[in-house]
């Protein structure tokens, strides 16, 4: 996918701050407040002039806690920090959109319950899926793996 046909799919999928509101029954003016504070993430959309958010943000099995972790995480790292070297967002989003090898779902098995036969973790292994997923997908399912893979990149 290039840049730009990712930045279509990310504006495609946006909701306008007008819509947040009605979506969380708030006054459209709390709509940038809570971005800047952390609570939202938004992307600038030069044709609109105004920034648009994007829907997975929405989504009823993302936790808003865990969600406003990782905004924290983000900008608390090189390059993304949206006061200074992100304001329009696009650093993050491209890296929440970015398919990562290391949320795959066979990356993070969990196999807590001590498998020692290696056939029978081979065989276990086979069944799970190693096609990279993005953070936003992960958030979903795994939210401590996309915590934990933010928390890798570097402090700025």
């Amino acid at each position: 996918m290039t840049i730009l046909e990712r930045n279509e799919m990310i504006l495609a999928s946006s909701l306008t701050s007008p819509q947040v509101a009605a979506r969380l029954g708030v006054a459209g003016e709390r709509i940038e407040e809570m971005r800047i504070a952390g609570f939202l993430f938004g992307v600038w959309d030069a044709t609109q002039g105004a920034f648009v958010f994007p829907e997975f943000q929405f989504d009823q099995r993302i936790h808003a806690e865990t969600f406003r972790e990782l905004l924290a995480i983000l900008a608390s790292r090189f390059g993304f920090d949206p006061a200074k070297s992100d304001k329009g967002g696009w650093g993050r989003a491209y890296w929440l959109y970015q398919p990562n090898e290391l949320l795959s779902r066979q990356a993070r098995a969990d196999f807590t319950d001590a498998l020692t036969d290696p056939v029978r973790v081979a065989m276990r292994l086979r069944h799970i899926s190693t096609e990279a997923r993005t953070p936003v997908e992960a958030l979903m399912d795994d939210p401590e793996g996309v915590l934990a893979l933010a928390r890798r990149l570097w402090s700025s």
